[in-house]
């Protein structure tokens, strides 16, 4: 979304429509702050989502595969571990981030968006949409590197052999519309 744009309505409600969790799954995860509002790539915001990051991790709760953290909204692309559905992840998510958030001003959005990626779904549209997202907002040049992205290091998404240096995405990357990228922009939801 460009940022003179005028934020959509939000249709909370919709969003448990239909919500399913299931271990061993992978999902794509959009967590916004409360608009308007930005500050999530603070250090002090930052470093408490990689943190809890970690924490999901670390408890059993998540695999990470790929993430990226914008200044008012994050994504992650994930697989869902055996101890806890999708929404107590995420209540867990936000409650550990909840401190530093709340010092440096901001405040996540009561819900989040998900999608559950089907069997037949590949991972790495979602992986590239997550990369290129804040090249797409205009954050950084294109031969430049977002230290708030993580990619799981063992990780071999395909379009990961495209970056230019192994590190930048090609120029047209930049050019394509959303809805070129590989991806329905239905199931990605609202940045």
């Amino acid at each position: 979304m460009e940022a003179n744009q005028p934020h959509p309505d939000r249709h909370t409600a919709d969003l448990h429509r239909g919500r399913w969790s299931a271990s061993g799954l992978r999902y794509f995860i959009t967590c916004c702050l409360q608009r308007p509002a930005t500050g999530l790539t603070s250090p002090l915001c930052a470093a408490a989502i990689r943190s809890a990051w970690q924490t999901l991790t670390a408890d059993g709760d998540i695999v990470l595969e790929c993430a990226t953290i914008m200044p008012d909204h994050l994504h992650a692309l994930l697989v869902l571990g055996q101890r806890l559905q999708l929404g107590r992840v995420v209540a867990k998510f936000k409650a550990l981030t909840r401190t530093a958030l709340l010092a440096n001003g901001v405040a996540w959005q009561r819900d989040f968006f998900e999608h559950q990626l089907r069997p037949d779904e590949h991972a790495s549209p979602f992986a590239r949409y997550i990369f290129l997202n804040p090249y797409r907002a205009g954050l950084l040049e294109r031969r430049a590197s977002w230290t708030h992205t993580y990619l799981k290091p063992e990780h071999d998404f395909d379009f990961l052999a495209m970056l230019e240096e192994g590190l930048y995405p090609p120029a047209e990357w930049l050019a394509l519309p959303a809805d070129k990228l590989g991806l329905d922009l239905k199931i990605i939801g609202n940045d």
